[in-house]
């Protein structure tokens, strides 16, 4: 049997990770190497910072707000779909010419209605389609007789909250950059001036 002493390979692969971690350690400044300067921690503590803060906070401040918008949206469905209601009315007047000049405009008219006193109303309102006069529409009004927009829907209110959730992460994200931006400008003008001190402090004994 030989008596040369074989080594552990898990204890070696252990002493290899430990090296690997220990040099990105001091690369990182988590040292007391004199390359590193306090500006230089500040800069680097500060990044962690707001790179936890982003991955953190960025989500959760999202889901924060999307929920707040959903909520919001969903009462607003609620409190429209109360007060507003449906109308059978006739075109008085179509608005707009659509085979004139330029854009075509949208598609809107004079129509007139009864309402539940038995009195005629008659209002603008924006249809989907163009229609002649004396055609009946179906328009939606409010509880002061003038003529509004559907209530909001569902898919309406997910949109919304969606687009919260996913636009508040990115501002998140961009706020968070520029703020390290302008830590890094602050700091690289003070070492500008701190070398600048110690070049002149070493010229006179060149």
């Amino acid at each position: 049997m030989s008596g040369h002493r074989l080594g552990n390979p898990g204890m070696g692969r252990f002493e290899a990770l430990l090296g690997r971690l220990n040099r990105r350690r001091r690369v990182l400044g988590f040292c007391r190497s004199g390359l590193w300067r306090a500006e230089d921690r500040v800069q680097l503590a500060a990044g962690v910072v707001l790179f936890m803060l982003f991955v953190i906070a960025g989500p959760v401040g999202a889901g924060f707000a999307a929920h707040a918008v959903y909520d919001a949206g969903v009462r607003a469905e609620q409190h429209q779909k109360a007060t507003r209601r449906q109308v059978t009315a006739t075109v008085v007047r179509p608005m707009g010419d659509p085979d004139g000049p330029g854009p075509a405009p949208p598609r809107t008219a004079v129509v007139s209605w009864t309402d539940p006193g038995g009195g005629r109303r008659s209002a603008g309102a924006l249809l989907g389609l163009r229609h002649r006069t004396g055609e009946t529409v179906r328009v939606w009004v409010d509880r002061s007789g003038r003529t509004t927009h559907p209530p909001q829907s569902r898919s309406t209110t997910g949109l919304r909250a969606t687009i919260v959730l996913v636009t508040v992460p990115i501002l998140a994200g961009a706020l968070a950059l520029t703020l390290h931006r302008l830590l890094r400008a602050g700091l690289d003008r003070f070492r500008y001036r701190r070398w600048d001190r110690e070049i002149s402090h070493l010229t006179p004994h060149l």
